[in-house]
């Protein structure tokens, strides 16, 4: 099966595909495993993650 698009495996770190996403204008990445499409990590995802860790930090007046 071929994979088009870009794509990492599941030891990928989160950094890297954060840094794919910084550089480049894809909205998605693959993630797959012995070629096999196994899900999708999306921008938003990422956004909304990022989001959730750092609001606990933030301190509401």
């Amino acid at each position: 099966m071929e994979i088009y698009g870009p794509a990492c495996d599941l030891n990928t770190p989160v950094e890297e595909i954060v840094n794919t996403f910084a550089t480049s204008r894809i909205n998605r990445v693959l993630v797959v495993d012995t070629g096999n499409v196994l899900e999708i990590i999306t921008r938003l995802e990422i956004i909304c993650e990022l989001d959730r860790i750092y609001s606990q930090f933030v301190t509401k007046d």
